[in-house]
């Protein structure tokens, strides 16, 4: 997939959509991998909630996007972010480590 996408996905629901579609996934599959049910999915998709911080994480792994990808409001090159999601996986990945350790020393008080 060479071709530069000029649409602007306003929704982090349309961003997860387009990312769900390009790994060829339906929405019950990706909801089976990330242990939700597929009307959550949807409900993302449509902007009715937003998908929790270690689910974003999951649809990353799984979708193979970055964060980035995800929370930015223009996709200008899928195929330079795929190149680019080590990077943004690593960084991602500490951010997580960081909250939950945040999260973890909150349950201890």
């Amino acid at each position: 997939m060479g071709e530069i996408i000029q649409k602007e996905l306003i929704s982090i629901g349309e961003r997860i959509a387009f990312v769900r579609k390009q790994a060829g996934l339906s929405q019950k599959e990706l909801a089976k991998k990330i242990h939700v049910q597929r009307q959550t999915i949807s409900n993302w998709e449509i902007g009715l909630n937003t998908p929790p911080i270690e689910r974003i994480h999951l649809i990353c792994e799984i979708c193979n996007c970055s964060a980035d990808f995800l929370i930015c409001n223009l996709i200008t090159d899928y195929d330079k972010l795929k190149s680019e999601n080590d990077k943004f996986k690593k960084m991602y990945s500490e951010i997580y480590a960081v909250i939950k350790k945040y999260e973890n020393d909150e349950k201890k008080r």
